[in-house]
Order: C-alpha cells, then sequence, then structure tokens
C-alpha cells in the first residue's frame, strides 16, 4: 500500500507528486521544506515513497532495485 503526505489545499489548481532520491525518506528535512515552499507558492503537494524506502522504516535494509525493475 502506497502512503502519501499532502502539504497545500486540496482546491490547489496544480498538484505537484515529489518523489524522494536513494538516500532520503519521504519526510526528510529537505523533503519536507521542499514541499512546505511549494505548498505557500499556491501548490498541493503530494509526497510518497517507494516501497524499498518504507520497508526500511521496519527494519528491512535492502538497496534500491536495479533501473530496469
Amino acid at each position: 500500500m502506497t502512503h502519501f503526505l499532502f502539504d497545500g489545499f486540496d482546491t490547489a489548481p496544480v498538484s505537484i507528486l515529489l518523489a524522494h532520491g536513494a538516500g532520503a525518506a519521504m519526510d526528510s528535512p529537505s523533503m519536507t521544506a521542499t514541499a512546505k515552499a511549494l505548498a505557500t507558492a499556491g501548490f498541493q503537494v503530494a509526497r510518497f515513497e517507494f516501497h524499498y524506502m518504507a520497508a526500511r522504516r521496519y527494519g528491512h535494509r535492502k538497496p534500491p532495485p536495479r533501473a530496469e525493475t
């Protein structure tokens, strides 16, 4: 199941989907700051994290899948 974090108003005319990089989760300080800044500029922002990163929250440390995947 994919979980999202939302910032901004759901009535914003434009929504932006942010995905994290290989080294930080969706609620990292840099992702949070970016989402808050975009929301302040009038966008709705949805953040999510890939399954390999979400698994790290539960102690499963695997590298990201290969690009072909």
